[in-house]
């Protein structure tokens, strides 16, 4: 006849190894999403970063308009209008789903949630590489660069800051963070747009 302590401590065992492998897959899961984010985001993104920068100091150290400026500004506009609405669109979408995970409605949207996330970083590092391109005053450019790093951090980051009770303080904190990203975004996208229709 088996004993019941003996059931009960395989059962603890089984449980243990259940609780161990879903442990691993989560980890194995991040582990992805991070090297897709690497290989899909943050090395374009910075490539992208690295060309404008170079390009931008054709136009330092001088005051005089050069003759293709006014067409790239011209070309500028465009572009930054329609990313501006993508940086709407991606942050209406993230604040929705940040809630639904927030209170529990949808559980396994974490990954299209960082996705999304990743996406909506990129286009602040797009509209502030060409603001740092365009403006003469670049200060505002290179600290929506900066954000945006912080934003992708803190996101990567942020369910291993303060576990339990006080885990709400570090919600509301993304939460900001991520409100602070998009008012850059807003910001420079306009400045953008006001520089290039008074150069043109």
């Amino acid at each position: 006849m088996v004993d019941q302590s003996e059931i009960g401590l395989a059962d603890g065992l089984d449980g243990q190894r259940l609780a161990m492998s879903g442990i691993r897959q989560r980890l194995h899961d991040a582990r992805q999403v991070v090297q897709a984010e690497f290989a899909c985001v943050i090395m374009p993104a910075g490539l992208i970063i690295v060309a404008l920068v170079v390009a931008s100091r054709s136009f330092s150290g001088t005051n005089r308009r050069r003759p293709y400026e006014a067409t790239i500004l011209s070309v500028m506009r465009p572009i930054v209008l329609v990313l501006q609405m993508l940086a709407r669109l991606l942050f209406v979408a993230q604040i929705l789903i940040g809630f639904a995970i927030w209170f529990g409605w949808a559980p396994n949207a974490v990954t299209l949630h960082t996705a999304l996330g990743s996406l909506f970083v990129l286009v602040l590092w797009i509209i502030s590489a060409i603001a740092l391109f365009a403006l003469s005053k670049r200060g505002v450019a290179l600290f929506g660069l900066l954000w945006g790093g912080l934003v992708l951090w803190f996101g990567m980051a942020q369910t291993t800051l303060l576990p339990g009770a006080q885990h709400w303080a570090i919600r509301l904190t993304h939460l900001l963070v991520g409100l602070a990203a998009m008012g850059l975004a807003e910001s420079l996208g306009r400045a953008v747009k006001l520089h290039s229709l008074r150069r043109s």
